[in-house]
């Protein structure tokens, strides 16, 4: 972006918080990840100041009774019918946020209520997901081309060393 262009973009900070249970290994991978993002993003000379990358330790409700009011946008993404989006997602609809999110949970709810126009859907509902693992098992599913980008993007290092295996991406500074 030119200097004119960078006076135009209003700053963001995107805050992702959560745990990651002692023996929930993806979990810690998923924290470091972020992490590592946020170090790379934050410390860009291009738009460091533009953007800010920033994983909120252990987020209990004392941290979401300060973090909800000033939010504007909340996701989230958990695998419908297996995992339970929370019901701080009811809280950050309640204060004015849009909410992205799959059908799960307390979701469910919150989309009746504000109704459909409202609620950004986001992954498949709960009836889908054995048809989708089963085709996935089977070679068939075939993942869209900016996933697989941002995946070779991470696989680069642009945000540490990355160990591979079958299951998940493991990224480590240098």
């Amino acid at each position: 972006m030119s200097a004119e262009e960078r006076k135009k973009v209003v700053p963001q900070t995107i805050m992702i918080g959560g745990k990651a249970f002692a023996t929930y290994t993806q979990a810690k991978r998923i924290v470091k990840l972020v992490n590592d993002v946020g170090a790379v993003v934050n410390n860009d000379p291009d738009i460091g100041d533009l953007l800010k990358v920033v994983f909120i330790l252990n987020y209990n409700v004392s941290v979401a009774e300060i973090l909800i009011p000033g939010s504007e946008l909340s996701q989230r993404i958990s695998t419908a019918g297996i995992e339970a989006s929370g019901t701080s997602n009811m809280k950050f609809a309640l204060n004015g946020c849009l909410i992205i999110g799959t059908l799960d949970g307390a979701n469910v709810e919150i989309r009746e209520e504000i109704g459909k126009d409202n609620f950004f859907l986001f992954g498949a509902e709960a009836h889908d997901v054995p048809k989708l693992r089963k085709e996935r098992e089977q070679g068939l599913f075939v993942p869209d081309p900016r996933f697989e980008e941002a995946k070779n993007f991470v696989k680069s290092r642009a945000f540490g060393v990355v160990i591979y295996t079958t299951s998940f991406v493991k990224c480590t500074r240098d």
